[in-house]
């Protein structure tokens, strides 16, 4: 049976190392927590993960998509060249450590009427818009799905399974004794000079990891978030393959035989996790747009997005205190910028390298 170590049951077990001072303790578990967990552990640094199972992570509803282009413009998605090849190599290294699959390469189809097709055939022309689209073409040929006038097939696309990471992921750190899940309580953390010290344990340092739920972060208030609500539906469609992932005005991809996800809606919001109709009936809309076939909606979920106002993610260290550290804002693209911005993180801190302007949470100050 495997073992699930709660903050409380670690007090007495830990009171014989509690003078062991570990260089992190990382606040938050969903992907921009496990990303900088992942770093941390992949240069034998000593720390302990927290994860609250109360609050529901926007990591364990998305669909974890990623795609290099932005369909609205037409255009390349900020610093994709470069995000890219270190989100395939950060995936790939944490799928031989976990043994199991994560990457799920699928190119985008993109449903393309009429009016839109000459704006694709423009940018097609461009070069270095180019290189993602695999192919531009009238009409489609996918079995059960509609046939609009064009479609673009998009490369360097696909997902991340992120409901198996966290699961998978978390149980590795549980097994190590590295992962504790507790309500983390602002006011049990003491900040010192030399350390910070939360539930009888102490730490060079401490990052908050917290996605949307840091908007409650008394330490970082200057941070302006802009968060936005997504709903996720998981359909039942029988005697149905789909080899892509089809987009228009929403999106469509086989999860596993006959179970299909579609999504997203962007509502801006706070903390609202409340499902509501109208949003399901936005998304079957959407589906009824998409797919040539009957279908049956069998959950739908909810989740909150960290996006912050100016659409980068938020990395830096508390203005007072040097060990206070923050790594998010991922948003609607973490899967992308979360690998890269991982690694960029640890360089600071480990190596004092400079953050990039447009993400040095400094901008808020």
């Amino acid at each position: 049976m495997n073992k699930v170590i709660t903050a409380d049951y670690c007090k007495p077990i830990h009171n014989k190392i509690q003078s062991k001072l570990k260089d992190y303790l990382i606040i938050g578990q969903g992907l921009a927590g496990i990303l900088m967990t992942n770093e941390l552990r992949a240069h034998n640094l000593s720390f302990t993960a927290v994860a609250d199972t109360n609050k529901i992570s926007a990591t364990s509803v998305a669909a974890g998509m990623f795609n290099p282009l932005i369909f609205r413009r037409i255009t390349k998605s900020w610093m994709v060249d470069d995000l890219l090849p270190v989100m395939y190599s950060t995936f790939s290294d944490i799928e031989k450590w976990l043994d199991t699959q994560l990457i799920y390469r699928k190119p985008i189809v993109k449903l393309i009427t009429e009016s839109e097709y000459e704006s694709w055939v423009t940018k097609n022309k461009n070069l270095e818009i180019n290189k993602y689209i695999q192919k531009l073409t009238k009409g489609n040929s996918i079995e059960g799905v509609i046939n609009y006038f064009g479609s673009a097939t998009i490369a360097n696309s696909g997902y991340v399974d992120l409901g198996r990471l966290l699961n998978v992921y978390h149980q590795k750190l549980i097994d190590e004794e590295s992962l504790l899940y507790a309500n983390f309580r602002y006011n049990d953390l003491e900040i010192k000079d030399t350390h910070v010290q939360w539930n009888g344990l102490r730490f060079k340092n401490v990052i908050f990891c917290e996605g949307a739920f840091a908007v409650n972060n008394p330490l970082f208030k200057e941070v302006k978030y802009k968060l936005t609500k997504g709903d996720v539906l998981t359909l039942s469609i029988d005697n149905f393959k789909l080899d892509y992932i089809v987009n228009k005005m929403a999106f469509v991809l086989e999860k596993s035989k006959g179970v299909f996800l579609c999504g997203s809606t962007y509502n801006w919001s706070g903390l609202d996790f409340s499902c509501d109709k109208k949003d399901e009936q936005y998304l079957k809309e959407k589906i009824s747009l998409i797919l040539d076939k009957p279908f049956d909606v069998v959950e739908h979920q909810i989740a909150v997005r960290p996006t912050v106002i100016d659409r980068r993610p938020v990395l830096g260290t508390h203005a007072t205190y040097k060990n206070v550290h923050y790594f998010n804002g991922l948003g609607t693209k973490g899967v992308m910028l979360g690998p890269y911005f991982a690694k960029h993180m640890f360089e600071f801190l480990q190596k004092n390298i400079p953050l990039n302007p447009e993400v040095n949470i400094n901008r808020f100050f």
